[in-house]
């Protein structure tokens, strides 16, 4: 132990690890599994190369930056019982992956699921999708929303509207109609 110097033999070994790639491996492995990867929008995530199960991403909007729709995703093996709806299980470039959407603190967001708000794009089946997520709290940050059928909301949800969102139903020849059916729900 006189004669043993500790950092040399560190420093050997890393060479060591470095010729061999297994640092490489080491490194690669630790920031796929630790990092979140982050992109402009899910589009540029859809196409990433450098994704890899038990990873996450981070987007900064749904079409893009600062959109509103910014949300995290968990990176995972794609199985036979999934079936991607481009809102909370995306298909990416390597079709044995997908990025499914990671709600913060419960809360989803509709500009999350792609709904753009433009009282002209009929946001239907993007808003059902939203509303039938499992989850305790949404918020509705689309200005305005455009459906040709009935919304059904879920029991024990809280609700929260931005302040100049509107929803809006198609015209239509129907005696009576919902935009928004709450019947048969509770709290």
């Amino acid at each position: 132990f006189d004669n043993l110097d500790v950092q040399e033999e560190v420093n050997n070994k890393l060479e060591e690890m470095a010729e061999d790639g297994t640092l490489q491996e080491i490194i690669t492995t630790y920031i796929q599994s630790n990092v979140a990867w982050t992109f402009d929008s899910v589009a540029e995530m859809k196409l990433a190369t450098n994704l890899t199960n038990d990873s996450y991403a981070q987007t900064f909007g749904f079409y893009n930056i600062g959109d509103g729709g910014g949300a995290k995703y968990k990176i995972r093996t794609i199985t036979p019982q999934d079936t991607t709806d481009e809102t909370t299980l995306i298909a990416l470039s390597d079709n044995t992956l997908v990025a499914e959407l990671v709600p913060q603190n419960n809360t989803i967001y509709t500009k999350q699921f792609g709904i753009v708000g433009d009282g002209t794009t009929d946001e239907t089946t993007k808003l059902q999708k939203f509303f039938a997520y499992d989850t305790k709290f949404y918020k509705v940050n689309s200005a305005n929303i455009l459906v040709d059928a009935d919304i059904a909301l879920s029991s024990n949800s809280i609700i929260e509207f931005a302040k100049d969102c509107k929803i809006t139903r198609k015209a239509n020849s129907l005696e009576w109609y919902f935009i928004l059916n709450i019947t048969n729900k509770e709290n």
